[in-house]
C-alpha cells in the first residue's frame, strides 16, 4: 500500500513539473549556457539530420489527428505545433503516462532552407518532413586559377 502511494506521489511531482515548465521552448534563451538543453526539453521526440541537398526532420507523434498539425519555418528555426487527443472516458487515471494535449515545438535547423520546397508526410504515427537547403547553404566547388 505504501508503495502504490509513492508512486501516485511521484505522478502528482511530475504533472507539477510539467506544469510550471510548460511553454519553456519559446523561453528567449539564446546565447545561455542553458539554451541547448532548454531547446531539446519537450515533446515530441525529434531527430534531425542532413545530406548535400536537404535536411530531414522526424516527429515521433502516435495518435496525433494530422489535420491538427501546424508546420512553420522562421530562418532556422522549424516551429511544430499540434494537438494529442486525451483518452476517452471521464474515469479518473491513478497514472498516465501518455502525452496529451497541445504541444509546440521549435527546433534549430544547422543550416538555411528552402521554405517554399518543404514537404511533409505523416506515416504511422512519424511526421517527417524534408526541406531542401537554401542555395546559400549548399557547398560549392571553387575553381583555383593558376596564374
Amino acid at each position: 500500500m505504501i508503495q502504490h502511494a509513492i508512486w501516485k506521489e511521484l505522478d502528482n511531482v511530475r504533472r507539477e513539473m510539467e506544469n510550471a515548465m510548460h511553454g519553456w521552448s519559446d523561453f528567449p534563451v539564446n546565447g545561455s549556457p542553458f539554451a541547448h538543453w532548454v531547446r531539446g526539453m519537450g515533446y515530441p521526440n525529434i531527430r534531425v539530420h542532413q545530406d548535400e541537398e536537404s535536411v530531414k526532420v522526424e516527429a515521433v507523434i502516435p495518435g496525433v489527428d494530422p489535420d491538427s498539425l501546424a508546420l512553420s519555418i522562421e530562418d532556422k528555426t522549424l516551429i511544430l505545433s499540434g494537438d494529442k487527443p486525451s483518452w476517452a472516458g471521464s474515469e479518473k487515471s491513478e497514472v498516465n503516462g501518455k502525452a496529451e494535449g497541445s504541444f509546440k515545438r521549435s527546433v534549430e535547423l544547422p543550416v538555411k532552407v528552402d521554405a517554399d520546397q518543404a514537404t511533409a508526410e505523416y506515416v504511422h504515427g512519424v511526421l517527417s518532413i524534408t526541406m531542401p537547403k537554401a542555395q546559400e547553404a549548399k557547398a560549392r566547388k571553387i575553381e583555383v586559377a593558376v596564374g
